[in-house]
């Protein structure tokens, strides 16, 4: 959090050493704690700053979220999982792309409750069969 705080706050020093690099894509790197989004509006306003154009640099981003393959097999972690994402989309009004990582170790966690397919849009298949 202290990290997050003191970027706003020298924002500056963020918009030279990215306009260094302009044209080239970037990979921010965030700590998966769900408290950067939620209990500090430090991070919505970095983003703010760097994707608006008119006040700040009019870079694109998008929001890429990593969901341990693992927590497909638990429920209660499932759950939480997903709604760490909305929680993300709400807070960061970006677009996201959620991926399900370590897909390749599933097996030695066990089977999962539902095909692979079930995890891509979980409420079509709820609500529609």
């Amino acid at each position: 959090m202290y990290c997050i705080n003191f970027l706003e706050k020298n924002i500056e020093w963020l918009r030279i050493n990215l306009e260094k690099h302009k044209g080239k894509y970037f990979i921010f790197d965030t700590p998966g704690q769900i408290e950067i989004f939620t209990l500090s509006d430090s991070f919505k306003a970095i983003l703010s700053f760097i994707t608006n154009e008119k006040k700040g640099m009019g870079i694109r981003l998008c929001a890429v979220n990593l969901i341990e393959s693992n927590n497909l097999l638990d429920l209660p972690k499932y759950i939480f999982s997903i709604l760490s994402v909305l929680n993300s989309m709400i807070m960061l009004e970006l677009p996201q792309v959620n991926i399900i990582s370590k897909a390749d170790l599933l097996k030695e966690f066990g089977e999962l409750p539902f095909d692979l397919g079930f995890y891509k849009n979980p409420a079509d298949k709820v609500l529609f069969g």
